[in-house]
């Protein structure tokens, strides 16, 4: 979110069901600058902003408080989708696409 003085604050929202339907009625939003380490201890976790000249914004996470210890960069709370097959060889689909 945009402010004022032209620096943003990073707006995380947290749900109660992997469908983002049901705001957590404790903590359904936390608001920080994106800049630098914070800490979540909640779920003891910490993350490091950090927002770009181009207006992108990169973010990391990591186990416990400091941003020591990174965490995956897969998501380690949500079901893991299967992979969609494909027929046929790439050399196969290459050259058809070829023709």
């Amino acid at each position: 979110e945009l402010k004022p003085d032209d620096t943003y604050d990073w707006v995380v929202e947290h749900f109660d069901d992997t469908n983002c339907k049901r705001p957590n009625k404790h903590t359904p939003s936390v608001r920080h600058t994106a800049s630098g380490c914070f800490v979540f201890k909640m779920y003891n976790h910490s993350y490091n902003d950090k927002c770009h000249p181009n207006r992108t914004l990169t973010v990391s996470a990591f186990y416990g408080p400091g941003c020591l210890t990174p965490m995956p960069v897969t998501a380690v709370n949500l079901p893991a989708e299967r992979p969609k097959l494909t027929f046929g060889s790439p050399r196969r689909r290459l050259a058809r696409l070829a023709n």
